[in-house]
C-alpha cells in the first residue's frame, strides 16, 4: 500500500496501480486501496473503471466525498452530466464547503444546459472564495450567451479587479459593447486585449470586423492580414479580405482572397456565390457561373446566387436557362426587384 503511495506521488501512475491491484487481490475489502485505485484510473484515462470500482466503495461508505467527488469528474469527463451532477450533490452534503466540489457541480450543470442552476452554484462558489476567477469568468460567459450584456460586462469587471491582465475578459468585454453598438468602448476593451497579446487572433477579428463596419478598409485589411499570418486556415479572414477588395474593385485580389477561404471550407456558399462575382467584374463568365453553381450546390435555396447565375446565362443570351432560375428567385423572393426586371 504505502509502495503506491510513494509512486502516486511520484506521478509513476502504472506502478501505483500494479501495488493497489496487488493490495486489492490480497483484501478486496481494503476501501483505502480502492479508493486509491479509482483515482489512479482516472488520471490514466480509465473513466468507466474509475465508475466501476468506486461505485463499490460509495456502496460501502456512502458518506465518503472523495469518493463522489472522484465518480463525479469520471462522468464528466464521459459527458455524463446527470451522473456527474448526482455525484457532485452527493459529495457537497458531506463536504458543503468544498470549493472544488462546487465548482464542478457548476461546470456540469452548464455542460447539461442547466445554466440558470450553475450561475447559482458559481456565486456559492464566491461565497466561498471571493478570489475564484474562473467562477466569476462562467457567469459572465453564461450571461453573453444568454445576451444580457450588461449582466456580463458586470461580471468580466470583476474578473479584472481579480486579474488585470485577463485577456479574456477584455476580449469578452468588447463583444459585449459591440453588441450594445458601443463601439469606441468596444474597441478600446479589443485593444486592451491586443497590449496583452498582440496575436490575440478573436480580438483582432473582431476589430477588423468594427474597422470593416465603419468603411476603415485600411484598419479592417491590416488585422485580416495579421491573422492569416498567425492563423494561415483562418478562413473568415481571406472571406472579409475578399468582400473588402469587391467593394474597392479590387477583383482580382478579392478572387484570390475568396478562392484561399474556399480552399479551407470547400462548402462555403456565400463564399462561392461572391467569388462568382467577382469573376464576373472581370469578364469571366465560366468561371462566374462554375462558382454560382457551386453556391447553389451546396445551398439550393440561395437565391443570390440563383439570381446571378440567371443573369449571367441572360448575357449569354441563354434565355429559358434564365427564366428558369429567374422563376427559382421568385418562389423564394416574390418581392425581388431584379428578378422581375431581367
Amino acid at each position: 500500500y504505502e509502495l503506491g503511495l510513494i509512486a502516486f506521488y511520484s506521478k509513476k501512475y502504472d506502478e501505483a496501480l500494479k501495488q493497489w491491484e496487488t493490495v486489492i487481490n490480497l483484501d478486496k475489502n481494503n476501501l483505502s486501496a480502492s479508493h486509491n485505485l479509482g483515482i489512479v484510473y482516472f488520471k490514466i484515462g480509465l473513466y468507466d473503471e474509475t465508475i466501476s470500482i468506486l461505485n463499490k466503495v460509495v456502496k460501502v461508505n456512502p458518506k465518503d466525498s472523495s469518493s463522489h467527488y472522484c465518480l463525479a469528474l469520471a462522468h464528466k469527463e464521459k459527458r455524463d452530466f446527470d451522473a456527474a451532477i448526482y455525484e457532485l450533490k452527493k459529495a457537497a452534503i458531506y463536504d458543503p464547503a468544498n470549493e472544488h466540489i462546487l465548482y464542478n457541480l457548476g461546470l456540469s450543470y452548464e455542460g447539461n444546459g442547466q445554466v440558470n442552476d450553475a450561475i447559482e452554484i458559481y456565486n456559492s462558489v464566491l461565497e466561498l472564495n471571493p478570489n475564484h476567477l474562473s467562477a466569476a469568468y462562467n457567469i459572465g460567459a453564461i450571461y453573453r450567451n444568454k445576451r444580457l450584456f450588461d449582466m456580463a460586462i458586470s461580471e468580466f469587471n470583476k474578473v479584472l479587479t481579480l486579474d488585470s491582465d485577463n485577456i479574456d475578459a477584455y476580449y469578452n468585454l468588447g463583444i459585449c459593447y459591440k453588441e450594445k453598438k458601443m463601439i469606441p468602448v468596444a474597441k478600446k476593451q479589443l485593444d486592451y486585449a491586443l497590449k496583452i497579446n498582440p496575436q490575440h487572433v478573436d480580438s483582432l477579428y473582431n476589430l477588423a470586423l468594427i474597422y470593416k463596419e465603419e468603411q476603415n478598409f485600411t484598419e479592417a485589411v491590416s488585422k485580416l492580414k495579421k491573422i492569416s499570418e498567425i492563423e494561415p486556415k483562418h478562413k473568415d479572414s481571406y472571406y472579409h479580405l475578399g468582400l473588402i477588395y469587391y467593394k474597392e474593385a479590387k477583383y482580382t485580389e478579392a478572387i484570390s482572397e475568396f478562392n484561399m477561404a474556399l480552399k479551407i471550407d470547400e462548402d462555403n456558399a456565400d463564399g462561392y456565390y461572391h467569388l462568382g462575382r467577382a469573376y464576373y467584374k472581370t469578364m469571366m463568365h465560366d468561371e462566374a457561373i462554375a462558382s454560382y453553381r457551386n453556391a447553389i450546390r451546396i445551398d439550393n435555396a440561395h437565391a443570390d446566387a440563383l439570381l446571378e447565375l440567371g443573369i449571367s446565362y441572360n448575357d449569354l443570351r441563354k434565355y429559358e436557362k434564365s427564366i428558369i432560375l429567374f422563376e427559382k428567385v421568385l418562389k423564394l423572393d416574390p418581392k425581388s426587384a431584379s428578378c422581375h426586371y431581367n
